[in-house]
């Protein structure tokens, strides 16, 4: 990726299998969520599937502003064509569990999906089961410590 700390974790598609039989929706993005930098590179794997390149990159001022949410992590399409990201943290480093939308169309930052004042506090990983109406998330830590890299009073009881 073309700027620093932009370390590329989880990876989803654009469309994926909750628009399952919607013929309108093509698979042909890649939605790259940057964990430290909090951008979002969308890829084009349409037009030359030899030689991706970049579509648009949702820069993270814009996700702190509309979202106050930093530390992006796993990506996943909905069925109503948006994109949801779950984050780690807010934009000082501290924990966080709240959900970014994109725009499935124009990936432009919609805002969050949670609530607001509903974010849990921790984030990391989620799945849903939409024909269930059930999702699951889990959780890691704060991001302003595990970012810095390893230390043990962090872990002390």
């Amino acid at each position: 990726m073309p700027n620093l700390n932009d370390e590329l974790h989880h990876s989803g598609w654009n469309t994926c299998s909750s628009c399952f039989g919607d013929i309108t929706k093509v698979r042909d993005k890649l939605i790259l969520p940057s964990v430290i930098s909090s951008r979002v590179y969308v890829v084009d794997v349409r037009t030359d599937r030899r030689a991706p390149r970049i579509h648009k990159v949702v820069e993270p001022e814009e996700v702190h502003k509309k979202c106050n949410s930093r530390y992006l992590h796993t990506p996943h399409c909905l069925g109503s064509g948006e994109i949801m990201i779950s984050t780690l943290g807010d934009p000082a480093g501290n924990s966080k569990g709240s959900f970014v939308l994109l725009d499935g169309e124009t990936f432009e930052v919609k805002g969050n999906w949670e609530v607001e004042g509903n974010a849990t506090p921790f984030g990391y990983d989620f799945w849903y089961q939409p024909r269930h109406n059930v999702m699951i998330s889990s959780e890691m830590g704060a991001p302003k410590i595990f970012t810095k890299g390893f230390n043990i009073e962090d872990v002390e009881a």
